[in-house]
């Protein structure tokens, strides 16, 4: 749940479960994750290093911080190849961590193709736009909020949002935006879709809006276009 106690179990814990589990090779898929004591060849993903960017919005304390780009940058010195999810997190972890060029790869992310086509937004149903993510400060959620009063003021006021997540999960920034927005806006929060479910938000939407300030990927776009 935190980055001491993460560090903590990748550093004590996973070299024991490696040896009894009697593996040729580790696959750490999370930014860290590579022990110390690892007793065979490892890989580590990393998906971005957005904690790096910005530490207060994600560590409570300076150790925290510490710890985290201290795990990130060992596993990272003791795996032999690095794939990132992107060319952009491929050239910010050879910038931040200075490691061997040849050891770092961009494999980029993939989504499955929906079974079978999904029909567009039905006439009867009301036309909306969609997000889909988290709710942290990066995502920028605030603007959505902001750029759909501005479009239900001068252009369309029934052109609905709809969000996954819930109200409760909006960062500080956001929730005051959200007031300010008139009671009848046509606005709707989804929750935790499952993944049939999201693919029908994703086909229906007149379209998608993504205004991160960063991504180490940014997958709803090719969840999108799938």
């Amino acid at each position: 749940r935190t980055a001491v106690r993460r560090l903590l179990w990748e550093e004590t814990k996973l070299p024991g479960i490696i040896r009894r589990a009697g593996i040729d090779l580790l696959h750490a898929t999370w930014n860290s994750g590579i022990p110390a004591r690892c007793s065979v060849p490892a890989v580590l993903t990393i998906h971005d290093l957005i904690p790096w960017h910005a530490p207060n919005d994600h560590f409570a304390t300076v150790f925290q911080r510490v710890c985290y780009r201290y795990a990130v940058r060992a596993s990272a010195r003791r795996a032999a190849r690095v794939p990132t999810v992107s060319e952009y997190v491929r050239r910010d972890v050879l910038s931040r961590l200075r490691l061997d060029p040849n050891r770092v790869v961009a494999i980029p992310n993939g989504v499955d193709r929906p079974p079978a086509p999904l029909t567009q937004c039905d006439a009867a149903d009301r036309p909306y736009v969609l997000y889909v993510g988290g709710h942290e400060r990066r995502k920028n959620v605030a603007a959505i909020f902001k750029a759909m009063q501005r479009y239900w003021e001068r252009f369309d006021p029934s052109l609905e949002l709809r969000l996954t997540g819930s109200v409760e999960s909006l960062c500080s920034d956001a929730v005051p935006v959200l007031r300010r927005l008139p009671d009848d806006a046509p606005l709707r929060f989804l929750g935790t879709p499952a993944d049939d479910e999201l693919a029908g938000h994703y086909a229906s939407a007149r379209a998608l809006l993504l205004l991160s300030h960063d991504e180490g990927f940014g997958l709803p776009v090719l969840e999108a276009m799938a």
